[in-house]
């Protein structure tokens, strides 16, 4: 009996010790929030500006921002697509989000920074 409930407690221990835990960045510093400026993202000329020139950090700024401008509010959002495009020698991201499980909206983010406004119209 003794030994069942040590291999007990140490099969605990063993699971505890494998479990992780997601470690998530600190979203509400300067750096991140520096990461975008510019406007509301509600249409191209209005897009959200990803100020870096590291192009893996784009999809985190735009997820990011979102997280800042609908999670912090409570309200909860899926994306649909996310779609490439060029205007006027810029590069964009036009991300189609479903929030609260019933309204849809489009966000524009100029990435041309990253990409070195290498993408054509």
């Amino acid at each position: 009996m003794r030994l069942a409930l040590i291999i007990l407690g140490l099969i605990g221990l063993l699971l505890m010790g494998c479990a992780t835990h997601a470690v998530l960045p600190f979203y509400n510093t300067p750096q991140w929030n520096s990461f975008y400026t510019g406007g509301d993202g509600n249409t191209t000329e209005q897009a959200v500006v990803i100020n870096t020139n590291d192009d893996k950090k784009i999809i985190e700024a735009e997820n990011h921002y979102l997280d800042n401008m609908l999670t912090s509010k409570g309200k909860t959002y899926k994306i649909n697509t996310r779609t490439a495009y060029g205007v006027n020698g810029k590069a964009y991201d036009k991300l189609e989000v479903v929030i609260d499980n019933s309204t849809a909206r489009e966000y524009h983010f100029d990435i041309s920074k990253p990409y070195g406004q290498a993408m054509q119209p």
